[in-house]
């Protein structure tokens, strides 16, 4: 089953999210909505309720995925993600919904730009946007990126195309919302996310003959290993792509 452990290593290590993040995270988290779900733990067919609950934190904030079980009447936790806000907007044409188990998540794999180039991407509000997406639809996606790693690049050809700035899928099945990137740094925003120092760097990327796609990217100093982000930069590195949808349009 998918899950976001290498999400919360990239954000602020693992054992520190587990040991003491999560705890402060219900503390002091509000709840920003609900709605029907699957029976997790039981899996019959009665509905049940999923409500999100969010410590928000600038421009980063933590998702917190809660479920009802009915049997014992009480709320039980699910899963927990970072969102990143502040996501740029692209149209996109959704292609196909891939729900994890449950239904509550998904990967949303779409067209992007008018040469129908594929980007999947993990939907952050799935848990309430689940019933009104389905395939051929037109929408507004807010996509942004949390970097697993980031480093100097000199751009050589292989395997990147030649005087290109690409995102290249990298996670196969398992995780098809990661990539390969290269690029060169537009701007840079410094950022405190908790007790982490975060850089919201701006890229663009484009493969041959096709429109520019720009996105933000959010990197831990934590995982730079020393270096430090600057403008005109070249970079590369992997990145988990993650949207939320604003207004469907139309079917296509």
């Amino acid at each position: 089953m998918p899950g976001h452990a290498n999400h919360w290593q990239a954000i602020c290590g693992l054992e520190h999210y587990t040991r003491e993040v999560v705890v402060r995270d219900y503390e002091n988290s509000e709840l920003i909505g609900s709605a029907a779900c699957r029976d997790v733990f039981n899996r019959t067919r009665r509905k049940e309720t999923v409500a999100c609950l969010r410590r928000s934190n600038g421009c980063i904030s933590h998702d917190l995925l809660v479920v009802t079980d009915s049997r014992r009447d009480e709320w039980v936790p699910y899963t927990a993600f970072p969102v990143l806000h502040d996501g740029h907007a692209h149209q996109v044409t959704i292609r196909a919904i891939e729900p994890w188990q449950h239904g509550i998540e998904a990967w949303i794999h779409g067209w992007l730009t008018a040469e129908k180039r594929p980007i999947t991407w993990f939907d952050t509000h799935h848990w309430r946007d689940a019933a009104r997406l389905r395939a051929g639809q037109l929408v507004e996606v807010f996509l942004a990126a949390l970097a697993y790693s980031l480093q100097p690049a000199d751009f050589q050809p292989e395997p990147w195309p030649r005087h290109e700035s690409p995102l290249l899928p990298c996670g196969g099945k398992d995780n098809p919302d990661d990539w390969l990137f290269q690029s060169t740094i537009e701007a840079i925003e410094r950022l405190k996310h908790d007790d982490s120092v975060f850089f919201r760097l701006t890229m663009s990327f484009r493969h041959p003959g096709e429109e520019i796609i720009s996105l933000p990217i959010f990197v831990a100093k934590q995982v730079l290993g020393g270096y430090k982000p600057h403008l005109g930069d070249k970079v590369s590195g992997v990145l988990w792509l993650q949207g939320r949808f604003g207004e469907a349009r139309q079917d296509s």
